[in-house]
């Protein structure tokens, strides 16, 4: 038997402020080949006080890159 999960084909790899992602995602989702454009727009024009002390719900979204990213860059 195969450890492996047969939806899942691609990993994404996304730097965030400094923070290196890997994303495990399946093929049947939105944006499955990259971080999308207006995904990574928001993300990039975010500053740090803006989102310090906040928190993000990141509920049903695709494999969570906003909610994940932010969550590293301020643990």
């Amino acid at each position: 038997m195969t450890d492996f999960d047969i939806y899942y084909k691609k990993n994404i790899s996304y730097n965030f402020k400094g923070n290196n992602l890997d994303f495990r995602v399946s093929q049947v989702i939105f944006s499955s080949q990259n971080i999308d454009t207006g995904t990574n727009h928001l993300l990039r024009s975010l500053v740090p006080e803006e989102y310090e002390n906040c928190k993000v719900l990141d509920l049903g979204c695709g494999y969570g890159p906003i909610g994940l990213s932010l969550k590293k860059a301020n643990p």
